[in-house]
């Protein structure tokens, strides 16, 4: 939003109460956004609340938590989103709530209450359109199956990836490198930075990466490049590009594949294949290397100044 209105011709400040934007996403993606911002004429003011707010001639004055005031037209406040499930009656009924409002469910989409699911949004577990359809499936295939049936279907977050629709867009699935080394032995990090993609460099685009995450497999551990754990692409057609990491994981498929794959050329996608290779042997002066607990230390590649 902040992007959409600065491209209006609106001045903006973006008060971010995490030490950085977007904080579930990898720190150079963030990084990567905080610099097209910036371009944009954006403040971004991190790692700060709004201790107290007063009005004035033609807007409001926000008092920051580092002493700082900042006067606005307009205050647009995006703090996320409640479940509406006042009034329902489902704590009567058996369904149960958590402390936030949200309808608990197991991954099969099932309630507390035998013979109820739910889905979507009022959930609270991912609130993208997307994942709702994908509950709304989950919930239909099961609710058509015996309780017990050991083919049950099971909602997995992991493998639904999202998108922020910022230029340039960051795409998202699966684990992240810290959380990856945080969880995972012997997971490995191939990164590409677009200023080595051709479709970037012809498209004067270049500020954006490819990440892919792999872990060993049981028994045969990297054999084949073992398998996807997660990946983060910054690109103009990260949206598009992460569909690809997104299918390696659903499938369970090994990481060589995307390696194997033949990719037209010069297109965005090829990224995905340039990092891949990174696994199995040198290519372009990059080796895959092992994933570090804090990924903002000993990253692969540095991004554009």
């Amino acid at each position: 939003m902040a992007e959409a209105f600065a491209r209006l011709g609106t001045t903006v400040t973006v008060i971010e109460q995490t030490d950085r934007l977007l904080p579930r996403d990898e720190p150079e993606a963030a990084a990567a956004v905080g610099r097209s911002l910036a371009a944009k004429g954006v403040t971004v003011r991190s790692a700060t609340t709004v201790t107290w707010a007063e009005p004035i001639d033609g807007g409001a004055r926000l008092h920051l938590s580092d002493g700082v005031a900042v006067d606005a037209e307009r205050v647009f406040v995006a703090a996320g989103r409640l479940a509406v499930t006042a009034g329902l009656g489902l704590a009567e009924a058996g369904v149960a709530l958590n402390e936030r409002g949200s309808i608990v469910v197991q991954d099969t989409m099932a309630t507390s209450l035998p013979g109820v699911g739910a889905i979507g949004d009022v959930t609270g577990l991912m609130q993208l359109t997307h994942a709702a359809a994908q509950m709304a499936y989950i919930a239909v295939s099961n609710a058509l199956r015996p309780r017990f049936d050991p083919r049950r279907r099971r909602f997995d977050p992991l493998l639904v990836p999202w998108a922020t629709f910022t230029q340039p867009e960051v795409a998202h699935v699966g684990l992240t490198e810290d959380a990856a080394a945080t969880i995972t032995t012997g997971a490995r990090v191939a990164f590409v930075p677009l200023t080595e993609v051709d479709r970037a460099v012809t498209a004067d685009q270049t500020d954006g990466f490819v990440k892919l995450i792999a872990g060993p497999r049981r028994v045969i551990g990297n054999a084949g490049g073992g398998r996807l754990l997660g990946a983060t692409i910054v690109a103009p057609r990260a949206g598009e590009m992460i569909q690809e990491p997104a299918l390696a994981m659903t499938t369970g498929m090994f990481t060589g594949r995307l390696a194997q794959t033949v990719h037209a050329y010069p297109t965005w996608s090829m990224a995905v294949q340039q990092a891949a290779l990174q696994f199995f042997f040198e290519t372009g002066g990059r080796l895959a290397r092992p994933a570090n607990a804090d990924s903002t230390i000993g990253a692969a590649a540095p991004m554009p100044a």
